[in-house]
């Protein structure tokens, strides 16, 4: 495997205000090409403040890899459209070299430029530098005071990774005492005494490389008080679920200090706020392209009582009528290869003769005019993203039978929405609760979905219906998962984007990408 390091000077202050679009562009592009030509070892991405005089910012980053390398002949020519460093490199590993044109292009115009080391065969180290301002009236950072009662602990033998293992605990003014192996571990944690927290953060690759096992860490380290942090990949988190913290690596500031704050109980797990019961017995058809609706909805239904099939598309939830006995369809508007109007069309004229299936139209376009084009296509009703289980549960009382509901609930207030950090709390507390065990998982999707999705925004290539189909797939994700701003940004773009409006496209990219931030902290602390 990959690892990726990522170390940031502790002197960079904590906002900018500069071209973040084209600047994420830069960077996303370097590592998408550090990981295309990189087999195994590490690419170490660092942003390292160059200079600053008054508020004038100057950021250098630097994305160094142990890949291929470029061969020096190439180097000169690797910064021009349609170029590669050999012809061999374009058959193998595919693309147009038309990337570090624009990380150049782009670069200049943030008042930088951009250049390259590299050996063939050991790897390449890309730098750029940028020209940003201090942002005025921006936060401090937090840092602990230096008589905070706890101490910290790093067991990993990454040694590239110390440095950037220093500088994220240096930002909190956090001393990390860094253990490379089970002996310094074992003489620092013994001679402990007298505080309050003692906090272990251990590398899960020492599990592999040094024979450690989960239960021997808890057996060696529990009588000393330590709470114990696994620092692992995002997606393996699950695995230490009940027997350690987790923190996703690589690790930063923000996310670090809110495992802290858990661990000191600043931070406690909302109460669940919809305790409801009710099941019905239905075959229910799920036709959905995105797979966070699908989860969701999934999980709803499963709750509920419903036995379900998702189908990816229209046609395939067409084919899925045809081998199955379905009592109700929730269908997808927006989807590829048919769409949910068409597939419906389909589906009517070939319905048996007194036969009626009720078809309820998935969608955020709840316009006038959109409603009308349902109930047109042949459907009979419509709920609209984001929904909540109560409103799926409302849609199946409306349009199943009386004799599938059992003992169904007739109490059907909706409790009032609460926002927090720009996410309604009650949808999320109510997945939790329609999702149970399932909730991680989910949240775990989320994150990958919406930051496929950010790359796929940051790195667009002028095209146009491709950024709305993105933009279209992050805005239903996040409705369903109650990130209300960010399904608001995302739908008012969409419409400007649809309307052929491009003025003002980098500052709406922007929000989307701070509240794609805000909303992965937030998730993180909840799944934590």
């Amino acid at each position: 495997g990959i690892d990726l390091i990522v170390s940031i000077d502790p002197a960079i202050p904590q906002r900018l205000i500069g071209g973040q679009t084209r600047f994420w562009q830069i960077v996303m592009n370097l590592l998408g090409n550090a990981k295309k030509f990189t087999e195994s070892g590490e690419i170490y991405l660092s942003l390292t403040l160059n200079d600053c005089a008054d508020d004038i910012i100057n950021l250098l980053v630097s994305v160094k890899d142990t890949g291929i390398g470029i061969a020096e002949k190439s180097i000169d020519k690797i910064f021009q459209s349609f170029e590669q460093a050999e012809e061999n490199t374009t058959r193998h590993y595919g693309g147009t070299g038309l990337g570090l044109a624009l990380c150049k292009k782009l670069t200049h115009i943030m008042g930088g430029d951009i250049s390259v080391k590299s050996t063939l065969g050991e790897g390449s180290d890309f730098q750029f530098n940028v020209i940003m301002k201090r942002a005025v009236n921006a936060p401090q950072a937090y840092r602990y005071k230096e008589d905070h009662r706890f101490k910290v602990f790093y067991a990993s033998n990454n040694k590239k990774a110390f440095s950037a293992i220093g500088n994220v605990f240096s930002a909190l003014a956090i001393n990390a005492i860094i253990c490379e192996s089970e002996a310094d571990l074992e003489k620092e944690i013994s001679a402990l005494s007298g505080s309050d927290k003692n906090i272990l953060f251990f590398d899960e690759d020492l599990l592999n490389q040094q024979g450690w096992t989960i239960q021997n860490i808890k057996n060696k380290y529990d009588n000393y008080g330590v709470e114990i942090v696994m620092v692992c990949d995002e997606f393996s988190k699950d695995k230490y679920d009940g027997s350690f913290y987790t923190i996703a690596k690589p690790f930063q500031i923000t996310p670090l200090h809110a495992l802290l704050k858990i661990i000191s109980g600043e931070i406690v797990s909302n109460e669940n706020l919809m305790n409801d019961n009710i099941a019905f017995d239905a075959n229910v058809l799920v036709v959905e392209d995105n797979d966070i609706n699908q989860l969701v909805v999934s999980g709803m239904l499963k709750n509920l009582g419903c036995k379900y099939i998702v189908a990816e598309n229209g046609l395939l939830g067409l084919e899925a009528l045809a081998k199955n006995k379905i009592d109700l369809v929730f269908m997808d508007i927006n989807m590829p290869v048919l769409s949910g109007c068409e597939a419906t069309k389909q589906y009517r004229a070939t319905e048996a003769e007194g036969k009626h299936l009720p078809i309820i139209a998935l969608t955020a376009n709840v316009l006038s005019e959109d409603v009308a084009t349902y109930y047109e296509a042949g459907m009979d009703d419509y709920i609209s993203k984001p929904f909540s289980a109560i409103k799926l549960r409302e849609i199946l009382i409306k349009w199943l039978p009386e004799t599938t509901a059992d003992e169904v609930t007739k109490n059907t207030t909706v409790s009032p929405d609460y926002e927090v950090l720009n996410v309604n709390v009650y949808t999320v507390s109510n997945l939790k609760e329609m999702m149970g065990e399932g909730y991680k998982e989910l949240v775990n999707s989320y994150i990958r979905k919406s930051l496929e999705l950010k790359n796929e925004i940051l790195t667009n290539d002028n095209s146009v219906e491709k950024l709305i189909s993105d933009v279209h797939d992050l805005k239903g994700c996040s409705g369903t998962m109650g990130a209300i701003q960010l399904f608001s940004i995302c739908d008012n773009f969409e419409q400007l984007l649809r309307k052929g409006i491009l003025t003002g496209f980098e500052s709406e990219v922007e929000k989307i990408l701070n509240e794609i931030d805000a909303v992965h902290y937030f998730f993180r602390n909840e799944v934590l």
